[in-house]
């Protein structure tokens, strides 16, 4: 299969088949859905699901072709995803809901792999079109701007941004062992993290920067480690003798989404960031390189009016981030009434009564606002 081709070689790591069933905690705050992809009925789809136990898996893409490697936007509204859907192997995106399809390469050679640059405007990938597996950067829309970000001999591979959308982490066989290796977006000087004689791939930065994670079998099998990016120290994360790979940071840097080898497939697990018991998301099945969607958090930019009657009663519209059904409203200490949420962007809600000048906070299941003077009323 030219998947598993592109898969084995670009990734250096031929990676199995898997399959899907519930369990696993609760929604996390800043943390969306999950994407992954699945082989089933003999092709490879994007699927996607909430990660809490019981949650069912929606199958996003239905397209004959293989569609893999799913990558969220940041904003959490788009998936950039690897497909052979018009007989070649390019990077698409789709929206969150599998609509409003974009080509966004066009080129024979092979693409694969791709990565949201921080700002949303750029995507990383890797693609043989020379003869060799490099690294390019593309405008995310699809107008083009191609820049070829390595330029040596070999397979440079799946590539991730650094949260400052300075620098890409990607895996490369660097005298004859695959490492994990960082370069400049636009290009320049290589920089390889590890050494040895194991092989060091799949690499995912932690939203704050710091650190690396990665598959390696330097300890005799599969395993996910860090790396500090300050001191290069290591810490292994998992310690099973089944294979874990893939890992995927959740956008609030509190978990670790990777996929372990058991029995005749793979599962989707989920674990502290720092190590510990991992939990499963998924039943055995096709299930591979999951990714993990932003979700944009509560804030309050402005409200309107910003002052009313201390008894009470004044309609104010909230305007914000991250609103959603079910948000609370308080002004102080005291709870606001008649809570409406119209959209994302915006809520209006009936002021309690007060005194003074309080700050108006609304809570979500994505967390609470910060206070900050936009969000200031004050009772006359």
């Amino acid at each position: 299969m030219v998947r598993a081709t592109i898969r084995g070689v670009a990734a250096g790591l031929v990676l199995a088949v898997l399959a899907a069933a519930p369990a696993a905690g609760s929604l996390l705050h800043g943390n969306g859905a999950i994407a992954f992809d699945r082989h089933r009925h003999h092709n490879w789809d994007i699927w996607l699901k909430r990660p809490a136990r019981g949650a069912p898996a929606a199958r996003l893409t239905t397209s004959p072709a293989d569609d893999f490697a799913p990558s969220f936007s940041p904003d959490g509204r788009r998936i950039a995803f690897t497909s052979d859907r018009r007989g070649n192997y390019d990077v698409y995106t789709t929206n969150a809901a599998g609509r409003d399809l974009r080509r966004i390469t066009t080129n024979p050679g092979k693409d694969a792999f791709p990565s949201w640059s921080p700002n949303g405007r750029r995507l990383a990938f890797a693609s043989n079109r020379t003869g060799d597996w490099e690294l390019y950067t593309t405008n995310a829309n699809g107008s083009g701007h191609l820049v070829q970000v390595t330029h040596r001999a070999g397979v440079d591979s799946l590539p991730v941004w650094s949260p400052d959308g300075t620098r890409l982490a990607f895996d490369a066989p660097r005298n004859r062992h695959y490492q994990i290796c960082v370069v400049p977006a636009g290009g320049g000087t290589i920089t390889v993290l590890t050494t040895g004689t194991a092989r060091n791939v799949q690499p995912a930065w932690s939203p704050d920067g710091s650190q690396i994670a990665f598959t390696s079998n330097r300890s005799g099998s599969f395993d996910l480690w860090t790396i500090a990016l300050s001191s290069r120290a290591l810490h292994r994360l998992t310690t099973a003798t089944t294979a874990e790979i893939q890992p995927a940071w959740s956008p609030d840097g509190t978990r670790i989404l990777f996929a372990r080898k058991a029995g005749a497939g793979q599962t989707v697990d989920v674990m502290p960031a720092g190590g510990g018991a991992a939990t499963v998301l998924t039943g055995r099945r096709g299930n591979e390189i999951p990714h993990w969607q932003p979700v944009t958090a509560t804030r309050v930019t402005g409200i309107s009016p910003d002052h009313g009657p201390s008894a009470g009663g004044t309609t104010v519209t909230i305007t914000g981030h991250g609103f959603v059904a079910g948000a609370r409203v308080r002004f102080g200490t005291a709870a606001g009434t008649h809570v409406v949420v119209h959209s994302p962007t915006s809520i209006t809600v009936t002021s309690p009564a007060g005194n003074g000048t309080v700050d108006i906070v609304v809570t979500t299941s994505r967390g609470t606002s910060p206070t900050s003077p936009a969000d200031r009323f004050t009772f006359q």
